[in-house]
């Protein structure tokens, strides 16, 4: 897991060959998006998701982990928090992991949370399990997905 703000991306660029071009289509779409969107910026391999939600309480924000893709998690509206386990320490899966939606859910409570402010990002990597979404605001987010293996 990487959390860091957006002034300074260029220290993250190198860690993946399409981190560049996730990272500069975050900084060319500021506005939130009022409806939800995927867009698949090159196939597969890099997908940007424009979430708009209410936020959830911690409670009802079950960890989940991806074995396919990295997440890059940017905050264009509200302030939200975002819990973090490492995988290997989760121990009860609540939904067993889906291929096609790249995505499993446990029961497990996260072992710290994270506040995730305006201009600041998270990169979250097949070990993170995290908890997005909790914020008692309405957010407004881009999650662009980059595949593992491109």
């Amino acid at each position: 897991m990487i959390i860091d703000d957006l002034r300074f991306v260029h220290r993250y660029v190198h860690i993946h060959p399409l981190f560049k071009e996730a990272f500069e289509f975050i900084l060319q779409n500021q506005k939130p998006q009022v409806s939800p969107e995927k867009m698949y910026l090159r196939d597969d391999c890099l997908m940007a998701i424009f979430e708009s939600r209410p936020g959830r309480t911690r409670d009802n924000s079950p960890l989940e982990a991806h074995k396919k893709y990295i997440d890059i998690q940017y905050t264009l509206s509200g302030q939200e928090e975002i819990g973090w386990k490492w995988q290997e320490e989760c121990t009860h899966f609540s939904q067993a992991y889906q291929e096609d939606k790249d995505i499993m859910f446990f029961g497990d409570r996260p072992s710290f949370w994270i506040p995730i402010l305006k201009n600041k990002f998270a990169i979250f990597f097949p070990e993170d399990a995290h908890a997005p979404f909790v914020s008692s605001d309405h957010i407004h987010k881009i999650i662009v997905k980059v595949a593992i293996e491109s």
